[in-house]
């Protein structure tokens, strides 16, 4: 979606609001867990408590994360941050009185 954020961004005021929920942060050590993905509902068996499985998830996490933040540094696209089971008002008000401020 890169070359499409940049491209709008060129024309648009683009803002992305990155939603954050603890709970996909880290996966508790509960052994195994069948998933199922929800666009092709392929299931699979995770073993949340391998050491292995704990490393690699947090690496792809990171990457993802690393990759998200750097694209949208790129294309120059303003973002919000909210926490899921937080109060979303006060973040989106903090977010726009500070670009009122950074304008004047």
């Amino acid at each position: 979606y890169y070359r499409d954020l940049v491209a709008t961004s060129k024309i648009h005021d683009v803002i992305a609001i990155v939603l954050r929920d603890p709970l996909e942060e880290n996966w508790p050590v509960i052994g195994l867990v069948s998933v199922e993905d929800a666009e092709t509902g392929q299931q699979q068996w995770l073993d949340t408590g391998s050491r292995e499985w704990q490393a690699n998830f947090r690496q792809r996490r990171q990457a993802f994360q690393a990759m998200r933040d750097g694209s949208l540094r790129q294309a120059n696209v303003s973002r919000i941050d909210l926490d899921s089971g937080g109060d979303y008002v006060d973040g989106l008000a903090q977010f726009f009185r500070q670009q009122a401020a950074q304008r004047r």
